[in-house]
């Protein structure tokens, strides 16, 4: 992809790098190139931890992600200046008069964002709270005392309860090298009781 370079604080309009290393509005003369990284994740996993006492049970499953890139084509989108709907705050930031700094330029429907322009492609990294779950167990002592149930264990789960990212989009654990309206992972909370007589 073409890389770029901001925007020209004098005109609004988006810069470029060109062949010689400067910075040009014309991007047919910024060359495609290969300077930057993969979307395939090179470092993942996970771990988990548990705490018990007294039959509460306490345990979190965690999940993470570094150093990995995917295209958000979905900012590509909401930035463009020829879609309607409704816009990022960030849009308040773009470039208005000569001397403006932003990294948004000036709003013209000839003045739109290139999907194949670096300014899309953002680390993915991530750590997530894949599952939490408390439980409780009734000793022995106290299922004996009742004389109904022989095992007892009542739970209350969530998954994906929140994730740390620096990824702008709605979730950086996307398919694939490039988000396009992608739908997050879902946050879900189960209660249950699981007995026995």
């Amino acid at each position: 992809m073409v890389e770029w370079a901001g925007v020209n604080p004098e005109t609004g309009e988006v810069w470029f790098y060109d062949q010689k290393g400067g910075k040009t509005e014309d991007i047919s003369q910024a060359p495609f190139v290969d300077k930057f990284k993969s979307s395939e994740v090179p470092v993942f996993g996970g771990f988990d931890t548990s705490l018990t006492y007294k039959g509460i049970s306490l345990s979190a499953n965690f999940t993470y992600a570094l150093n990995y890139y995917i295209m958000n084509a979905t900012r590509w989108y909401v930035d463009n200046h020829n879609f309607n709907g409704n816009k990022p705050a960030y849009m308040l930031t773009m470039w208005r008069q000569p001397g403006d700094i932003t990294n948004v330029p000036r709003f013209d429907s000839q003045n739109n964002p290139s999907p194949w322009a670096s300014q899309f492609l953002e680390d993915a990294s991530f750590l997530r709270l894949k599952t939490l779950r408390l439980s409780w167990t009734p000793s022995r002592k106290l299922l004996e005392k009742q004389k109904v149930f022989q095992s007892m264990n009542i739970f209350c789960q969530g998954e994906n309860l929140f994730t740390v990212t620096g990824y702008s989009g709605m979730d950086p654990e996307v398919s694939g090298d490039t988000d396009y309206m992608s739908y997050p992972t879902p946050i879900s909370v189960t209660f249950g009781v699981n007995v026995s007589f």
